[in-house]
């Protein structure tokens, strides 16, 4: 069953630390081919090393 989640909050609040330890959690336990990451604009994507929701839900 997947797990998502919404994580918010105005620049600064540390959310790609929240990504790169989300990523590095993964990776530790071996399963990082199964973590998506989006973001609703390609510049946002981007800085958190994800793609597109469009891009991943095929749109």
């Amino acid at each position: 069953k997947p797990i998502r989640m919404m994580l918010g909050g105005p620049g600064g609040a540390g959310k790609s630390q929240v990504f790169d330890a989300i990523k590095d959690f993964y990776k530790a336990l071996g399963h990082f081919n199964q973590l998506k990451i989006t973001a609703p604009t390609g510049l946002a994507a981007n800085n958190v090393g994800g793609s597109t929701i469009h891009s991943e839900a095929s749109l």
